[in-house]
């Protein structure tokens, strides 16, 4: 089946199997009972079908354990989500595969349970499996899309701020940039730069890949970017290293900073 929107699960719409699923993941250590009456408390209007079958109870201790069955393996299971899941030619999520291999994951791990026929592991684990990896997944790759997308920006942003002063500067290829996001004139002699777009300080790691860059670009000094500034060892490390911090986009910093080292 290929799904764009999330499957209503007893007729549960998305927001609502995402209240449930925060508040599993915030109660991991509460009891069934709890558990229980922190889903009732989010479960809309049940459906006569579902409730034919199931009582209410029933249908929270279904949840509870298809949020067992995924919290158990959480990495593994979000690490086979990122592998499996696909994007049709119309944009609709595909997790047919990512399914066939949460049931392979189950019988290998023991979850699933002996019958007739072998192992089985119940279509409604492997559907609440799949809805809790999606949730969790998609909320990662959106933190890492904005972080991403930030420190493009802000990229852009300090090109900008170079060329608006005066600077002959450009951007490195994206990929393999080799510790350099930018490069950059200033008095006859060329500057590699990294830039951090972090929400702290920036630390130690960037200093030292910008520094490393300085040889690959045949540079004679590195600059680091940082909207929040930086540690106080990463501080330690430039100077030991002649390489300029700037916080922000205080490009006449920087310019202070280069003359003093030349």
């Amino acid at each position: 089946m290929t799904i764009n929107k999330y499957r209503k699960l007893y007729g549960q719409p998305k927001a609502n199997l995402i209240k449930i699923f925060d508040a599993l993941v915030e109660n991991t250590g509460a009891s069934k009972t709890q558990q229980r009456s922190l889903i009732k408390r989010e479960l809309k209007k049940l459906s006569k079908e579902d409730l034919e079958y199931l009582t209410v109870t029933e249908i929270c201790d279904e949840i509870i354990g298809g949020f067992a069955d995924y919290f158990m393996l959480r990495d593994t299971f979000l690490r086979t989500y990122a592998r499996d899941v696909r994007t049709d030619h119309r944009g609709k999520i595909d997790v047919r595969k990512f399914k066939l291999s949460v049931v392979k994951i189950a019988k290998r791990e023991g979850m699933a349970t002996s019958n007739i026929a072998g192992l089985d592991y119940h279509t409604n684990r492997i559907e609440f499996v799949t809805c809790f990896s999606r949730i969790e997944f998609e909320r990662k790759e959106s933190r890492a899309l904005t972080s991403f997308d930030k420190g493009m920006a802000y990229e852009k942003q300090v090109v900008a701020a170079l060329i608006n002063n005066g600077l002959s500067a450009e951007l490195t290829a994206s990929g393999a940039d080799f510790g350099a996001d930018l490069t950059f004139s200033f008095m006859g002699k060329l500057f590699v730069g990294q830039c951090k777009a972090l929400n702290k300080a920036c630390g130690v790691k960037a200093v030292q890949e910008t520094v490393s860059a300085i040889s690959h670009y045949n540079a004679n000094h590195g600059v680091v970017f940082s909207e929040l500034g930086f540690s106080d060892p990463a501080i330690k490390l430039a100077e030991s290293n002649q390489a300029v911090l700037v916080t922000g986009l205080d490009i006449k910093s920087m310019m202070r900073q280069i003359i003093i080292l030349e």
